[in-house]
């Protein structure tokens, strides 16, 4: 649900997204606000450090236990059956009775990030977050000691669920060929209605991502890139539909925490509620993100303008929606990124440029601030680890914005006619120096350099030039 590229949340703070919300706000001070929300986000994809060389042991056998209940008992990765329990528990039995000496790197780093995962959610109900997240974090780091061993020493079984566990959102779904499960097995954690729904909804993701993201559609003009989005639509309707008459999801509904599916945890149905709203965010974006319309040519063709306001209100729904669900998300250290933060901060940046863009109702302002209180309640439960600043300018500025036609002095400096500010801050000669429709076998004239932090999405059969999206 972190996607990097143009059309994610992040491409906000790419040059051209700064130049638009300046444009809008007559704001000076997003750019900063901008640049470290960007720093912020890449950052959480690398490490600061690197990695221990002291290992930590393992827990005591009771403590192990625990652990071992709580991940198979509560974490979200258990409803996959990536792991089954009665065979991990036998083995841990076999293991500390020292019935079996097994010291390889597929069973030490199995059995540390199971650990690992069962940590957070257990010392989450005690503990602070950074205080869960630290104690967690040393069994990870134990099992990523061994991860090349694992990449490269002779592939088992056990070796690929580990591998799994440790990185189950970096698979590729177009490479996944099995069938879905039809039925669970004796002793499995996994959850069915879980699993189809979450494989589904994935799937489509993927497939929208790397559909919308090629150069072949940025490059068509927008014939391809509307129907493209309308054939996705249809399919994101497609697959809720069958969720919710199979399994009783309600996806793109009010979320109801009193009358939950069958066999389906809060948890679990609020994972697949942002996976829903975020697969309507991936398919629509790029036409309602003005500076992403650039890229595309749309702006200069009026026959688009019913597919860009489709577009636009799909994104305003849906944001709307994600927000309201904030409601519902228990922080704890265990909460996963895409429901924690992820989800929400898509839904704020996009709802924000829809007010900027399309106009500021008073719902709509509201519900930004009421995403600016999930996020100081999140960077309070996280020890102030997750900043709220950028929620906070983003409500603000959406608010000035909404009161600039009673206040002139916003413009008063500024000429109607500027083509930094027409059109918010991108007018036509920005638009005329991006992108030239008639011209579609060339490549791209953007200055890619305006993206350089942002990587794109693309497929084997139509390759983006990635030496034009890097610095």
């Amino acid at each position: 649900m972190c996607l990097p590229g143009p059309r994610s949340y992040l491409s906000i703070c790419s040059k051209p997204g700064v130049r638009w919300v300046n444009g809008k706000t007559q704001s000076v001070d997003f750019s900063q606000t901008a640049a470290e929300f960007s720093s912020y986000i890449t950052g959480r994809l690398k490490m600061d450090t690197d990695l221990s060389s002291a290992r930590v042991p393992d827990p005591d056998p009771q403590t192990a236990w625990r652990y071992t209940r709580a991940y198979f008992d509560q974490a979200l990765d258990a409803s996959l059956g990536i792991v089954q329990r009665t065979w991990f528990e036998k083995h841990l039995t076999a293991h500390q009775a020292g019935l079996v000496s097994d010291t390889s790197a597929t069973w030490l780093a199995l059995r540390s990030v199971v650990f690992a995962a069962g940590c957070r959610i257990e010392l989450s109900k005690s503990q602070t977050f950074r205080k869960a997240s630290k104690q967690a974090w040393r069994y990870f780091e134990t099992a990523l000691a061994v991860y090349a061993r694992l990449i490269f020493l002779k592939t088992s079984i056990m070796g690929v669920q580990a591998l799994t566990l440790m990185a189950v959102q970096i698979i590729d779904d177009d490479e996944i060929t099995c069938a879905l499960p039809q039925h669970v097995n004796n002793g499995s954690a996994s959850n069915l209605a879980y699993c189809h729904s979450l494989i589904r909804l994935s799937q489509l993701l993927s497939r929208s991502e790397k559909r919308l993201s090629t150069a072949r559609y940025l490059r068509s003009g927008g014939k391809l890139l509307m129907e493209a989005i309308a054939e996705l639509q249809g399919e994101l309707d497609s697959v809720r539909d069958t969720l919710n008459q199979s399994f009783d999801l309600q996806l793109g509904q009010c979320l109801q925490p009193a009358s939950l599916p069958p066999l389906v945890s809060l948890d679990q149905l609020l994972y697949l509620h942002y996976a829903y709203l975020n697969a309507t965010l991936s398919i629509h974006t790029v036409l309602s993100y003005p500076w992403l319309r650039a890229l595309t040519g749309l702006h200069s063709q009026e026959t688009s303008e019913m597919q860009t306001n489709q577009s636009a209100e799909s994104v305003a729904r849906a944001a709307r929606a994600a927000i309201l669900l904030t409601e519902h998300i228990n922080l704890r250290a265990h909460t996963t990124l895409p429901v924690a933060y992820f989800g929400p901060v898509y839904a704020m940046t996009s709802l924000f440029v829809y007010c900027l863009d399309e106009g500021a109702d008073v719902c709509s302002l509201a519900l930004l601030d009421v995403a600016t209180g999930y996020f100081a309640r999140l960077q309070l439960a996280t020890g102030a680890v997750v900043p709220a600043r950028v929620a906070r300018e983003l409500s603000s500025l959406a608010h000035r914005y909404h009161q600039a036609p009673q206040d002139t002095s916003l413009n008063s400096t500024s000429s109607p006619n500027d083509p930094e500010l027409a059109g918010g801050g991108l007018g036509a000669e920005y638009y005329d120096q991006l992108w030239d429709p008639g011209d579609i076998g060339n490549p791209l004239p953007l200055d890619f350099e305006d993206w350089s932090a942002l990587l794109p999405v693309s497929s084997e059969e139509d390759p983006i030039n990635l030496e034009l999206w890097q610095s």
